[in-house]
């Protein structure tokens, strides 16, 4: 290995553990490590041999990364930062709005108002069926802090089902509802 490749071991070593650090992991003095950069002395190899296993064992650690820091912004910086980052991506707005408006609602009223509501109601009557229903619609979005909100939404949907007769006038308005809080969500 040429000097000047040690020189640049010993340099990039020192730049990422810092000048303190570097010195008491080597046992060396300053004067020592003046000296080797200067090229005023060869470095020992012994202590290019340690530099290079602690280059290599510094940099062959991966990287953890929190995935809920990039999920979920922590503070209000952060959750612009994201909003403004997801503005600028027209295909996951589009992919957002799509899947927030059309599929789940779709999806969701065939599974609880087509499919549980009328089980329940077959089973334990009107009211009891629209509070289960709205129970299990709330619970499934996961999120503690949604839940009183989708029940109320589960109740109201499960209404315009019993009124209507018709599975696509809760789809609708679930559609309307989610347009709206992903609208309410980019926008403020």
């Amino acid at each position: 290995m040429s000097s000047g490749k040690a020189r640049e071991i010993i340099s990039s070593l020192i730049e990422a553990l810092g000048m303190e650090r570097f010195l008491s992991e080597m046992n060396v003095s300053r004067e020592d490590v003046d000296a080797w950069l200067k090229g005023e002395r060869p470095i020992p190899f012994h202590i290019l041999s340690k530099a290079l296993k602690m280059k290599a064992k510094l940099y062959s650690k991966p990287k953890q990364i929190k995935v809920e820091s990039y999920v979920k912004p922590r503070d209000k910086s952060s959750a612009t930062a994201f909003k403004r980052m997801l503005l600028k991506s027209t295909i996951i707005v589009l992919a957002m709005l799509i899947l927030s408006t059309v599929l789940a609602p779709f999806v969701e009223e065939v599974y609880f108002r087509g499919f549980s509501y009328q089980a329940f109601k077959k089973s334990w009557g009107t009211k009891t069926a629209i509070l289960l229903c709205s129970v299990f619609f709330s619970m499934l979005h996961m999120d503690p802090w949604s839940i009183p909100h989708t029940f109320i939404v589960g109740v109201i949907l499960t209404l315009v089902y019993e009124k209507t007769g018709n599975l696509n006038a809760a789809v609708i308005a679930h559609s309307m509802n989610n347009l709206l809080a992903v609208l309410i969500y980019l926008f403020t």
